[in-house]
């Protein structure tokens, strides 16, 4: 076993990464070490580089991150091992899976970390089993928070794709984009950024938008942080960024934007002016961005990424119900954070259940997002 703890060390193991390419465009190499190199909340890198037996190599991407905040043990900062989406490379057996979570509970009983994260990890799968069993009670979480997470085949042309959707979702793009060219025909226009030449416009464009909508009153969604910024241009710069932005009378009023690797778009950020909610145009600009996507021959999945919405649901074919799974280090202060933290997250499913199954809880949060939506243009006014 091989443990690369700095960014010179993860560099000089690149071999590994080109003989055994990742999987997911979270684990890649460069876009982990542009995580690593630009959240102010981790520490370090924490790779792991195993030789089996018959030959077979596997790799555990992952990074130390500090939280501070609620998520504290006594006066120090929780130190959380984040195991990256996609981190586990080259694993096929249930004996593997058994290695890797090993591996990484030996970080907690060497006081490397107080949690291990695996997130969005499949359930009924080996390595969600085998991360929940062979520790005791106490050190593995007792609710782990679910998510769904929804991807679609793309077509050969965005008609076929459309056409593949159900019912009401095909008249509800094709009414949705009649109506927009109906009213804004003459001054709608759809422009695509790929390049690394294009960042700085790009990025002033999803922050025009952004800065408008109820995700940044939330804090959620695109924030043009350090990070992101970061990502973007090595997407460019390795050929992977695809974003397309609707003007309307040359006033950005939507945008879309993700990753192409290894055959699969990865949905980033969109989202639109709620002045032009009216006429969908979150949706237009995702299909205009599909329609590229489909002209492409070598990509042929589309990765919502993790959470659930309306508009995934529609336009998905594929749901796959995933979880965090946590294993917690074997000391009073990570075992109090673990029963403090599973306390929460029953109290948030139980919230969310409520917000999705009631008509008030619907209502509360149309109301939420409203004044979300107040304080984000509130915060835009001020800059």
């Amino acid at each position: 076993m091989t443990l690369a703890r700095t960014i010179d060390a993860v560099e000089a193991s690149r071999p590994s990464f080109e003989r055994l390419p990742a999987e997911n465009v979270d684990a890649e190499i460069d876009f982990f070490l542009t995580v690593v190199r630009h959240r102010k909340e981790v520490l370090r890198p924490h790779v792991v580089f195993l030789d089996l037996a018959d030959g077979r190599e596997m790799r555990i991407v992952a990074r130390l991150e500090q939280q501070s905040g609620s998520t504290r043990l006594g006066t120090r900062p929780l130190r959380r091992l984040q195991v990256t989406f996609g981190g586990v490379s080259g694993a096929q057996t249930a004996a593997d899976y058994e290695l890797v979570v090993s591996t990484l509970r030996a970080a907690l009983v060497n006081d490397e970390a107080d949690v291990v994260a695996l997130s969005q990890i499949e359930q009924d799968t080996p390595l969600y089993d085998v991360a929940r069993s062979g520790a005791p009670w106490w050190r593995v979480d007792h609710v782990p928070a679910k998510s769904v997470h929804w991807r679609a085949e793309l077509a050969d042309s965005l008609e076929g794709f459309i056409s593949s959707r159900g019912k009401k979702t095909r008249a509800n793009i094709r009414r949705h984009a009649r109506q927009l060219i109906r009213a804004h025909g003459d001054v709608l226009e759809v422009r695509e950024f790929s390049e690394p030449q294009q960042l700085d416009e790009l990025t002033s464009e999803l922050e025009s938008i952004a800065a408008r909508t109820y995700q940044r009153g939330l804090g959620v969604g695109y924030t043009g942080d350090e990070s992101q910024r970061a990502l973007i241009d090595l997407a460019a710069r390795r050929g992977w960024l695809r974003a397309r932005v609707l003007y309307i009378a040359e006033t950005p009023a939507a945008f879309a934007y993700g990753y192409c690797y290894r055959g699969t778009f990865y949905s980033v950020a969109n989202s639109f002016d709620p002045a032009f909610a009216s006429y969908d145009v979150g949706l237009y600009t995702l299909m205009q961005l599909v329609d590229g996507l489909c002209r492409e021959r070598d990509v042929r999945v589309w990765d919502f990424g993790t959470g659930d919405a309306e508009y995934k649901e529609r336009l998905g074919d594929l749901r796959l119900n995933e979880a965090e799974v946590l294993m917690f280090a074997p000391s009073i202060r990570a075992v109090r954070h673990n029963a403090a933290r599973s306390a929460r997250v029953a109290a948030s499913s139980a919230a969310k259940a409520w917000v999705a199954n009631s008509e008030l809880g619907r209502r509360v949060k149309r109301t939420w997002r409203e004044y979300a939506q107040r304080r984000a243009r509130s915060l835009a006014a001020k800059r």
